[in-house]
């Protein structure tokens, strides 16, 4: 007796596909977003998701401990394309750093957060970023800074983050300019007087 192994066949309108990491290894339980819709792969990091209407599609792969991969592709007379096959790039990117007090005292237990976190979707009514993915679950767009004032975010694209920290003494905020991932110096400096006027856009 001979097995034939065979993909299963696409649901009416779903978009088929794997995910596999940087060496083509499956990828299991990695998500997949497509507008508002968002899977987990199989244990095999296959995937089906559902795309409403419209001829373009953009699907976006997000796994643990590496970078999004990311396809755009087009509804054609036959339906979607066939099989898709979504590579994650390589490893993700980090941010290290601390918060200030204007007379340089490091400020222990900051509230800091990405404003610019990407959405990626929502789980069980848990709004979740592509950051938050990346680092398999842990800080996502929003940490504390420890008790000597250190920071860190896991997880991140190869794009610059603007970040923000608020001092819960005094609800002063601090705003940086666009940073990279990958820096682990980043200093965040209270100004003098300024205080929150309203929560981050992000949260």
């Amino acid at each position: 007796m001979v097995l034939r192994l065979a993909r299963a066949v696409p649901a009416a309108g779903a978009i088929a596909g794997q995910v596999v990491d940087p060496t083509g290894a499956p990828v299991d339980r990695a998500y997949v977003s497509c507008q508002d819709s968002l899977v987990r792969t199989d244990r095999d990091g296959r995937f089906q998701i559902l795309r409403g209407d419209g001829r373009d599609a953009t699907l976006t792969a997000v796994a643990p401990g590496f970078l999004p991969a990311k396809q755009t592709i087009r509804k054609g007379a036959d339906g979607w394309p066939g099989f898709l096959v979504m590579r994650l790039a390589g490893a993700a990117l980090s941010i290290h750093g601390k918060v200030l007090a204007p007379d340089g005292a490091p400020i222990p237990r900051a509230q800091v957060w990405l404003a610019n976190a990407r959405y990626l979707g929502t789980v069980d009514d848990h709004i979740l970023v592509v950051e938050e993915a990346v680092a398999g679950g842990t800080h996502g767009f929003l940490t504390s800074a420890d008790g000597e004032g250190r920071f860190e975010f896991l997880g991140l694209l190869d794009q610059p983050y603007s970040l923000e920290a608020m001092d819960p003494r005094t609800l002063f905020v601090a705003r940086s300019e666009p940073v990279p991932a990958g820096v682990d110096d980043v200093v965040l400096t209270m100004p003098k007087g300024r205080c929150a006027s309203g929560s981050p856009e992000s949260w």
